[in-house]
């Protein structure tokens, strides 16, 4: 029998990345929102100011475990999804270099603005491609 990471409206992955310089800004939660083949990999960076509804709502981790329920543990990853991740990664990365950067210029009010505006960019950027159905025959 296979056995999944994570059932029912469970966190299934989670890394935190901390910063050796800056810990309370820029270290990063990557979270998956949803069983791991059925959702996207997304940054919340430790200094988020507020959760943005696209963050908050369980609209996302409903849609991975419907996909999940229907589709089970060998479904197909879309092409579109972690062509998404790895252009949001990329985007991360640069607005972390950007906060460091400030940070070291004492603009930590600054660094942290621009890491919680670039999360909750790629966040609401993802919010469709979370919530939309897939099927096992759609382009991987």
């Amino acid at each position: 029998m296979k056995r999944s990471v994570c059932y029912n409206n469970t966190n299934s992955a989670a890394t935190l990345v901390l910063h050796r310089e800056f810990p309370d800004v820029l270290s990063t939660a990557y979270v998956l929102i949803g069983h791991p083949r059925h959702t996207l990999y997304l940054p919340v960076p430790i200094c988020v100011g507020k959760l943005d509804p696209y963050m908050a709502e369980p609209v996302c981790s409903a849609a991975a475990f419907k996909r999940f329920a229907e589709l089970g543990l060998e479904a197909p990853i879309p092409a579109e999804w972690t062509a998404f991740e790895k252009e949001s990664m990329k985007q991360y990365a640069k607005a972390s270099a950007d906060a460091l950067t400030l940070l070291r210029q004492g603009k930590k009010a600054q660094a942290i603005e621009l890491l919680n505006k670039t999360a909750a960019e790629i966040w609401k950027k993802a919010y469709p491609l979370a919530v939309q159905p897939y099927t096992k025959n759609q382009k991987q």
